[in-house]
């Protein structure tokens, strides 16, 4: 309660074009929002660009937001749009670590949920706001989600035990 307040307060001085406080909420959230970004594309530049498109479009959108959301969930919503939006333009590029390539196999709803899960600790519920989904919804995608990263990399870790054991027949 007390901190729907407070964000009630922050968003009224955003309103009023307050800098002050405009710089105040981009060193509290920058970081957090940089290591969504960065958990999603795996690349220090764009996540950085994604991040500053989200302070733009915030800066842009302050007087339309729904207060009910909070601060927190207003800049993850803002950041899994700018991210939804990149991979729709851009599409995703493929890299080395197994993890990230699992995580980028999945559909881009999915990849998010997970990361706003095991990366952010956020409830369904939060990440159901987020998204634009119901809570159920998104129990669902998490479940999904987790269960098809964990196939994924049953079958990379199966893959890697068969190529061990013939490399190590050759010795």
């Amino acid at each position: 309660m007390a901190q729907a307040a407070n964000d009630a307060a922050i968003i009224k001085l955003l309103q009023r074009g307050d800098q002050a406080t405009w710089r105040m909420l981009a060193e509290q959230w920058s970081g957090e929002l940089y290591n969504l970004a960065w958990a999603a594309v795996y690349q220090a530049p764009l996540a950085q660009n994604l991040v500053n498109t989200v302070w733009a479009t915030a800066i842009r959108t302050i007087n339309s937001v729904d207060q009910r959301l909070g601060l927190r969930l207003w800049l993850y919503t803002l950041t899994c749009h700018a991210l939804l939006d990149h991979w729709r333009d851009h599409g995703q590029q493929p890299q080395a670590n197994s993890l990230i390539r699992e995580l980028q196999r999945l559909p881009e709803a999915m990849h998010l949920a997970v990361i706003l899960h095991l990366r952010h600790n956020l409830s369904a519920a939060m990440i159901g706001e987020i998204l634009g989904r119901t809570q159920r919804a998104t129990e669902q995608l998490l479940q999904q989600g987790l269960q098809r990263l964990n196939h994924q990399l049953a079958a990379a870790e199966g893959l890697y035990a068969t190529n061990q054991a013939a490399a190590s027949a050759g010795d």
